[in-house]
């Protein structure tokens, strides 16, 4: 067994020790307790204030989605249910054992947060990657956990390698929640679990967006721009590797209008990146993306590519069928264009999670999910809102 660290007490830790200690605290907490609520509450200020030095969007998210409103918002829905079913009574699981993913570094507090609000105890695996990713963010973690002592005494973070005996032991919580790629959410259910242990999995998922060309052409600047502001909010703030982030776009109309409006919307994308100062990626991630593009265009997948510049790559698609899945992000998106936006529905896949609109009509967007059926798409809302 390798050695696994209590990220929040410092030194080593005793898995089968602290599984125990967060069984025994568990029965402290209830559903929207306030202690827990008051915990979201600082957390939030203290991201609020950390971030007018760091100017993160992931940290200025975070903050904004557990500020006092939004968890007032979640608590009146969980209450709601609760009248509408009045003889059901809803208790925690117990203790939940969330592996998050390396690749958005504040998901651990949306996975572990939600958890603690239903009024579970925690125990949350951060990989060594993400320690150092995220040590800004974990210090602040540490710092108001200190200041509320059930939070603190019903919470784990700790990290360790790959070693499947310390996973194992604490799978015998009552939930494990697992995120990313399908071989790591294979891997972690082949560890054995209790008899009793639910898993609730987020594994690999694509996302993507649907535009009307018309809609993008008959629109004034200030909207083209508005939009291009809310196509990087969902597309940028993950280098694009989100699991709603889109890296598809579909235009729907003809293929003279399609042109014109891909066009309008990237030089308006471009002027916003360059206006935010966005930074350049690292050199690896431009390599990526010319390697996977070059690549497609060689294998006849793509007939053109615009790379004008690094922060933004559009390869146009001519045939969505040829389609692969597995672009590497960092500001690169495909491009193909539909008669009739139901034309995605033969297209979708079960892996397809977040489909942002612009300009589609709301009786075409309910044509499309009755056409889906159970294919694939979980959501679909208006481009700017998939994050």
């Amino acid at each position: 067994m390798s050695e696994a660290i209590d990220v929040l007490r410092g030194g080593a830790f005793d898995p089968s020790s602290r599984m125990d200690e967060l069984r025994q605290a568990r029965p402290t907490l209830s559903a929207f307790d306030d202690r827990v609520v008051s915990f979201a509450t600082d957390l939030s200020r203290r991201l609020r204030r950390e971030n007018t030095v760091r100017k993160s969007p992931a940290l200025s998210a975070l903050a904004f989605w557990i500020r006092p409103a939004t968890v007032e918002r979640l608590r009146e829905g969980w209450a709601a249910l609760t009248s509408l079913y009045p003889t059901i009574v809803r208790v925690p699981r117990g203790v939940v054992f969330h592996l998050p993913p390396t690749n958005v570094d504040t998901l651990f507090v949306y996975s572990w947060l939600l958890s603690a609000l239903c009024g579970n105890a925690n125990v949350i695996r951060l990989s060594p990657r993400s320690i150092d990713n995220s040590t800004g963010l974990i210090d602040l973690v540490r710092e108001a956990l200190a200041d509320h002592p059930t939070m603190a005494a019903t919470t784990a973070l700790v990290t360790y390698g790959h070693d499947h005996e310390v996973t194992q032991i604490l799978s015998t919580a009552d939930v494990r929640v697992i995120w990313g790629g399908d071989d790591a959410v294979a891997s972690v259910r082949a560890v054995p679990s209790a008899p009793y242990t639910r898993d609730l999995a987020f594994p690999d998922r694509f996302s993507l967006s649907a535009l009307s060309a018309r809609a993008v052409e008959d629109a004034s600047d200030a909207q083209v721009s508005e939009l291009a502001h809310a196509l990087f909010n969902d597309a940028y703030w993950f280098d694009q590797l989100g699991c709603a982030s889109p890296r598809l776009i579909v235009w729907v109309g003809d293929g003279r209008t399609t042109g014109s409006a891909s066009s309008r919307l990237a030089t308006a994308l471009r002027v916003h990146l360059q206006a935010r100062g966005h930074p350049m990626p690292p050199t690896s991630a431009v390599m990526a993306k010319f390697v996977h593009v070059a690549d497609a265009a060689a294998r006849g997948l793509v007939s053109h590519v615009d790379r004008r510049d690094n922060t933004l790559t559009i390869a146009t698609v001519p045939r969505l069928v040829a389609f692969e899945r597995d672009a590497p992000g960092g500001g690169l998106f495909y491009e193909t264009r539909v008669d009739d936006i139901t034309d995605l529905a033969t297209h979708v896949e079960r892996k397809d999670q977040t489909l942002g609109i612009y300009g589609i009509e709301d009786d075409a967007v309910r044509r499309l999910v009755e056409s889906l059926g159970s294919r694939g798409i979980d959501r679909i809302l208006p481009i700017g809102q998939a994050l």
